[in-house]
């Protein structure tokens, strides 16, 4: 391919950007591999992928990668338990660890011992707004069996449908 006629080489993208089969594999075996020449080539030649000519190719390829190999968008609903712990608005030392844990930790479990009373506040501000972020349990006492700590987790799908609460 010559790159002394840039119209040329944009007729010529033109044509290979809408082949009448535009799949995943075209994508990763033609126009990547188009994109690693024409990106070697331009460099070799000193000339600018930013140019009118070529630009516009590039960044339809890109464009085409990310539609059609990298996976699709997350929903609106992925997005639903951040959106819904956002609501969350109780700052005490007991709710603040928890809805930190739910909304930034990588971690799988968050654990406390609270006291009983911390518990259920912490569990009502769960209901009310982790419902689909979260899934939680009680942690009884040794003595009598009353929770007084409690164990969060996020769970394995956004529409766990495993207990709340065990007690």
């Amino acid at each position: 391919m010559s790159f002394d006629l840039p119209e040329a080489c944009s007729f010529l993208f033109h044509t290979l950007l809408n082949p009448s089969v535009l799949d995943k594999a075209y994508v990763k075996n033609q126009l990547a591999t188009l994109l690693r020449s024409i990106c070697s080539s331009l460099a070799a030649r000193k000339l600018s992928v930013s140019s009118s000519h070529f630009a516009p190719t590039l960044r339809a390829i890109m464009r085409q990668w990310a539609e059609k190999v990298m996976s699709p968008p997350p929903t609106h609903e992925a997005f639903r338990p951040l959106t819904v712990l956002a609501g969350w608005r109780c700052a005490c030392k007991h709710c603040t660890p928890v809805r930190d844990f739910l909304m930034h930790s990588s971690e799988e479990t968050w654990t406390g011992r609270i006291g009983r009373q911390n518990v259920n506040h912490v569990v009502a501000q769960l209901g009310n707004h982790a419902q689909s972020a979260a899934v939680w349990q009680g942690l009884p006492s040794r003595k009598n069996g009353e929770a007084l700590g409690l164990e969060v987790s996020n769970p394995d799908e956004p529409h766990d449908t495993r207990p709340r609460l065990k007690t």
